[in-house]
């Protein structure tokens, strides 16, 4: 016996625990559990009699249709400060799922944290996890390992329904991580077979006008976005450009982008500072428009011109009108324009994977993107002086109507 505890036990969750450390050594965030592992981890999924025991509160998420057309859905777990007072402590969460139907078989995911130092308090902490789900319906089995070998188990059932108003890009009974590891692109037989020269204008900006920095979920928005639209939309070469229009600035130009160079974005993003404006950009009120002229002559004078071009992102934070262009006869061969116009109704929870102090008011449940919602902004404007034609984007519903729009186009 050791603490009480039958040294069975103890040697079981200890191994459990060696082997959790050596996977999260290499990702820190919610991860698939590789098939290597999964004997090894599924029998931590079977209770002993006599384990030491944490208590812990889970509330599950339902799922909800995001921006990438697939099912998103997870938890929120909430356990005592108390039991972790100093540093060097580790939590393991791991959940599995599993299909009632098609193959049946479980998928196994992880996540491992070491919590920062923390003094003695009497508070909770919160600590989420998400997973990408198809249609069907699904038997989770949850639970949490600490360094001191306690255990919290929690069991639910999920319902995927169908839906008859979006095309899923996820097929029924399939489980994966944020990642979308294994998860096969859209079969594209049935897509239109016209293919175009395509330039998609990103604008990396907060979705609310009231905030001045980039937060997780404004990053999220962007990249499922960004890529269901290249998914959907057929096209022989894409050009990419983000920028931001406060800043005056691009942050990332490519002109053979594929869906595989996300990753270039995602760092791209994240490497922007909104709060940091050259002194030379403020000295120029009206220098936004100049430069979103130039972006929009850049693509109408190139030497081989685009079929098609799409702003994508929130509103800008201006709504100064943009000089006409002077246009000739080629006019008539201007690109298709169009501005889709992210401004979703949202609710921002605890992002999964990053603890936070749960004792504090919740924030609102619903909010809009800005106090610029609705109203005309210097891209639309822009866009309308070339007679194109802003769609906006409260929902993915909204989101698939705008891409048909465009595809029929």
């Amino acid at each position: 016996m050791r603490g009480g505890y039958p040294m069975e036990i103890m040697d079981r969750m200890r191994n459990l625990i060696i082997g959790l450390i050596l996977l999260s050594s290499v990702v820190q965030a919610q991860f698939v559990i590789s098939s290597r592992r999964v004997a090894e981890v599924s029998k931590a999924y079977e209770p002993v009699a006599g384990e030491p025991t944490q208590k812990c509160e889970i509330s599950p998420i339902k799922p909800t249709l995001n921006y990438g057309f697939r099912y998103q859905a997870g938890y929120t777990m909430r356990t005592s400060m108390t039991d972790y007072v100093g540093k060097g402590h580790r939590l393991f969460l791991m959940t599995r799922i599993t299909p009632e139907a098609g193959e049946q078989k479980p998928v196994y995911m992880g996540q491992a944290f070491r919590l920062g130092e923390i003094p003695n308090n009497k508070s909770d902490m919160e600590i989420g996890g998400g997973y990408i789900l198809g249609p069907g319906r699904y038997q989770v089995a949850w639970m949490l390992i600490d360094d001191s070998n306690r255990v919290c188990r929690k069991k639910w059932s999920i319902q995927v329904p169908e839906t008859a108003k979006v095309k899923l890009a996820i097929p029924p009974n399939t489980v994966t991580d944020m990642t979308l590891r294994g998860i096969p692109r859209l079969n594209r037989e049935d897509e239109d077979t016209r293919k175009l020269r395509l330039t998609v204008l990103l604008h990396a900006t907060p979705l609310s006008s009231r905030r001045q920095t980039l937060r997780s979920s404004d990053e999220v928005m962007l990249l499922s976005t960004l890529s269901s639209l290249l998914e959907r939309i057929r096209s022989t070469s894409v050009k990419l450009v983000v920028f931001n229009l406060e800043k005056r600035e691009q942050i990332y130009s490519k002109d053979s982008f594929r869906i595989s160079d996300l990753e270039q974005v995602d760092d791209a993003i994240n490497k922007i500072q909104l709060g940091m404006v050259d002194y030379k950009v403020l000295q120029e009120p009206k220098g936004h428009l100049d430069f979103l002229n130039d972006m929009l002559e850049g693509e109408l004078k190139a030497e081989q011109p685009p079929d098609l071009v799409i702003f994508l992102g929130p509103p800008a934070r201006t709504a100064d009108k943009p000089a006409l262009f002077e246009l000739d006869k080629a006019a008539q061969l201007l690109p298709k324009l169009f501005y889709m116009r992210l401004e979703p109704f949202f609710y921002r929870p605890a992002m999964p994977g990053r603890p936070m102090a749960a004792n504090r008011p919740p924030p609102p449940s619903m909010q809009m993107g800005g106090s610029n919602a609705g109203l005309p902004d210097s891209v639309s404007l822009a866009v309308k002086n070339l007679k194109g034609k802003t769609l906006t984007i409260r929902s993915p519903q909204d989101f698939a109507k705008a891409i048909e729009q465009v595809k029929a186009k």
